[in-house]
């Protein structure tokens, strides 16, 4: 995900802090508070923006921030285990990863195409959210195969999916 803790919209996350993990009452309005009503502007060469509200995000560089991010994507681990795929995730890097005998790939591909389909319509509108790295995007040996979820149309991932080979090992990214 591409600048993934500015993605965080505050209205959805407040949802799903409740909704998720029941999280009520005076800690709801306690983190409602922490992350919505603040503003930002720039300072440049002596000039200074007006302030303008900030809808969405979480606090970088503070100890909630990463905790709620978790938090807000959650529920993607349900989606991915739901169509049978396997994933990592280590802050705002969300890796699927897969196998299957070679007879069996046009079955992973719709599996691996249906499981993006569904976090995008999860995902919140304000983004988009799939995008398949072909191998030769990023350098790897052609039997490498990453798939990252980023702020890019979706449309991109039916585009390079045809540049999938099946491999008989695992590379960590």
């Amino acid at each position: 995900m591409s600048a993934a803790f500015d993605t965080v919209d505050h209205d959805i996350l407040i949802q799903r802090l409740s909704a998720s993990f029941g999280i009520k009452d005076r800690a709801l309005s306690w983190l409602d508070s922490y992350i919505k009503g603040r503003t930002q502007s720039v300072h440049f060469s002596g000039e200074e923006t007006p302030p303008r509200l900030v809808t969405c995000g979480v606090p970088q560089g503070s100890v909630l921030g990463p905790l709620l991010f978790v938090l807000y994507t959650a529920d993607m681990e349900r989606i991915i285990k739901a169509h049978g795929l396997l994933h990592h995730c280590y802050a705002d890097d969300t890796q699927l990863y897969f196998f299957c005998e070679p007879s069996q790939t046009a079955e992973l591909k719709q599996r691996v195409l249906l499981c993006i389909q569904s976090i995008s319509k999860w995902w919140p509108p304000t983004v988009s959210s799939s995008i398949l790295r072909s191998p030769s995007s990023y350098g790897a040996p052609p039997t490498d195969v990453a798939i990252y979820l980023t702020a890019v149309p979706s449309l991109l991932v039916m585009q390079k999916f045809n540049h999938l080979t099946p491999s008989a090992t695992l590379s960590p990214l």
